[in-house]
């Protein structure tokens, strides 16, 4: 996204020198000050739709944008086949830029795991999802008891 915001910035004052000139050279040859105003008015109209284009572009990451079906299966498959999770009982996952997102999940531990090997697992998850996705996770796993005879969440 940086590279794509840089190309289109640098384009458009490429473009608006290059309109700036052709203004100021209209103008002396037809001596009209009309050029110099309307080359004026294109390069704000240039600024507006590279802006636009560019907040359109980033829109979903400003907003934190969820992640996609395909990203929340393997996502969901490495956390439930962890050792030592018992259930995925919430999962909600944010895009924090174009190259990592946040997963937080709750999660029931087997009644046998210690609180320090409930961090290996986390870190395990996190190794596991970052191989499997073409982005960078952050993985925050929150132990909690499953209550009794509850279904795990659907992932939102």
């Amino acid at each position: 996204m940086t590279v794509k915001a840089a190309l289109f910035e640098d384009s458009a004052a490429l473009v608006g020198l290059a309109l700036a000139a052709l203004g100021l050279v209209l103008r002396q040859l037809t001596g009209s000050p009309v050029w110099d105003g309307a080359a004026s008015i294109a390069i704000g109209g240039l600024l507006v739709a590279v802006a636009v284009k560019l907040g359109l572009d980033s829109r979903d990451y400003l907003i934190g944008r969820a992640a996609d079906p395909r990203e929340l299966a393997v996502i969901r498959a490495g956390i439930e086949h962890a050792p030592g999770v018992d259930a995925l009982l919430d999962l909600r996952t944010m895009h924090v830029g174009p190259d990592h997102l946040i997963v937080a999940a709750r999660v029931a531990f087997d009644d046998e795991i210690s609180a320090d090997r409930d961090e290996d697992v986390a870190d395990e998850v996190d190794r596991l999802l970052s191989d499997r996705l073409p982005l960078v996770p952050h993985v925050f796993l929150d132990p909690t008891q499953a209550p009794s005879g509850s279904r795990p969440a659907a992932p939102r």
